[in-house]
């Protein structure tokens, strides 16, 4: 379980915002990544490798895991996206160097490798449309889950399309979230399933992420409010009629305000969620 206080909540949005995969700037800088390098041979330009390396696996490692293919392509490749790196303290131990080091990693050029990848994958699976069916319960109000819904569905939306996958938006699979709200989750996620293989207005979809992003109020004193919230979702593979990928995990926060605490904890599960189940769709794909 994740658990922040509000004064990390410019942090929690911070990371968020870079999970999801933002549009880069025109002319955008590197970030720098702090590691340390070392030498078992005591030379410098090991220790120097050794810490871009480690630097581009901090990367790696926030946009998709490491048994996707693409992760070690592009870490055996980590020269082309890691700069010199800056030390700040050298040691030598037992003949080995330690380079404690900040470096610099294009950040933007490593998401424009995956997405032009997966594009590529995309290709050559171009029956494969996603569709998003994570409803949204536990808000205040039936107007709150719908707008809670809505802003979830655009973030998967928007991951996917980031990360090179062809998305797809209709009214009626939206619409048909609705009345399931109060649905037990098992007979929710059947129900959806039988639906985009049996109903015509379902037939534009051919994988669809089903799942539920589900907020508690957890407790509250004088100075705040405890929100939680669990994600559980997976994606289904509509013409091969099995699941293909699957995330689930909770997050909790404190914050003087629940609905600006309930919004920080929706965006944080549907970004991950999305950018998790993209991960696994895209190794799926690789080694379809």
């Amino acid at each position: 379980m994740k658990k922040w206080k509000c004064a990390l909540a410019a942090l929690v949005l911070g990371a968020g915002s870079f999970l999801s995969l933002p549009a880069p700037p025109a002319e955008a800088a590197a970030s720098l990544f702090t590691v340390c390098g070392e030498a078992a041979d005591g030379k410098k330009d090991t220790a120097v490798r050794d810490a871009q390396k480690k630097a581009v696996r901090k990367v790696l490692s926030q946009l998709m895991t490491e048994d996707n293919p693409q992760f070690a392509s592009l870490l055996a490749n980590y020269r082309s996206y890691a700069a010199e790196p800056q030390v700040f303290n050298k040691k030598s131990q037992g003949g080995k160097l330690l380079l404690f080091s900040k470096v610099p990693v294009d950040v933007d050029a490593i998401k424009t490798a995956i997405s032009n990848a997966n594009e590529a994958k995309q290709e050559r699976h171009s029956d494969q449309t996603a569709y998003f069916l994570v409803r949204v319960t536990g808000l205040p109000a039936n107007g709150d889950d719908a707008k809670g819904q809505a802003q979830v569905v655009k973030t998967y939306n928007d991951t996917f399309a980031r990360l090179g996958f062809e998305t797809g938006t209709l009214d009626a699979v939206f619409n048909a979230l609705a009345p399931y709200r109060e649905t037990p989750y098992d007979a929710f996620y059947q129900q959806m399933v039988q639906r985009v293989e049996t109903d015509p207005d379902f037939m534009a979809v051919t994988m669809a992420v089903v799942g539920e992003i589900a907020v508690t109020g957890k407790s509250h004193d004088a100075n705040g409010f405890t929100r939680e919230v669990s994600v559980r979702v997976d994606a289904y593979d509509v013409l091969a009629k099995k699941r293909i990928a699957s995330y689930s995990d909770v997050y909790e926060l404190w914050n003087k305000d629940p609905k600006l605490a309930d919004q920080m904890l929706l965006d944080k599960a549907a970004v991950n969620s999305a950018r998790a189940i993209a991960d696994q769709t895209s190794t799926y794909w690789q080694k379809r």
